[in-house]
């Protein structure tokens, strides 16, 4: 029995094994990629159909196992702004929580608005709307314009990222501490 469905699933993915799923702007899901199924499961795309929308995906078990594109995370290009890799910076749940930086491993396929970012080595869901990215502008300010805020950076403070949800925060790092810290643009003087 085991033999037969091992024989089915090759037969079923055989002619994609190569290829790889545009998931629209430039997502992709290709043979070989490590994907994550929507536990945040580590897999490997092992073959592709095009045809039923589907990826076959070895888990950590050495088990190929069939899922539907809609059901992964792909680790490949870019959408809403966000690509694979890029450093974004956020905060745990706690609003309290220090800001921490961190790389963006795989991208939701169906829903393009959640992401999983390298969580110490764990991957973590959060939605774009969530994280400040270390390219962009806003209304205010751009990524690396050095900025002051009365006495409060007399050194001045580089904006290190944008939210991508509100267009009004930012968080900057204090050119004589080095501390992160989040602030509306608005308040900030930029001098170019």
């Amino acid at each position: 029995m085991k033999f037969k469905v091992l024989f089915t699933s090759i037969l079923f993915f055989q002619s994609a094994v190569f290829a790889c799923l545009d998931l629209g702007g430039s997502l992709k899901i290709c043979a070989g990629d490590t994907i994550y199924n929507d536990r945040v499961h580590k897999l490997q795309a092992v073959g592709l159909s095009q045809k039923s929308n589907s990826v076959l995906a070895k888990d950590y078990k050495d088990q190929s196992v069939p899922y539907k594109v809609q059901d992964l995370f792909a680790s490949r290009g870019c959408r809403h702004d966000v690509c694979i890799d890029d450093t974004v910076y956020f905060r745990d749940r706690d609003l309290y929580a220090p800001l921490r930086a961190s790389k963006i491993v795989a991208i939701r396929t169906q829903f393009a608005s959640v992401v999983l970012i390298d969580g110490d080595n764990k991957p973590e869901g959060y939605s774009v709307d969530d994280l400040y990215t270390t390219t962009g502008y806003n209304e205010y300010v751009s990524v690396g314009d050095t900025v002051y805020h009365g006495l409060v950076f007399p050194q001045g403070a580089k904006v290190v990222a944008v939210s991508k949800k509100s267009k009004k925060l930012v968080i900057v790092q204090d050119n004589s501490t080095s501390s992160l810290q989040l602030y509306r643009a608005d308040y900030l003087d930029v001098f170019k």
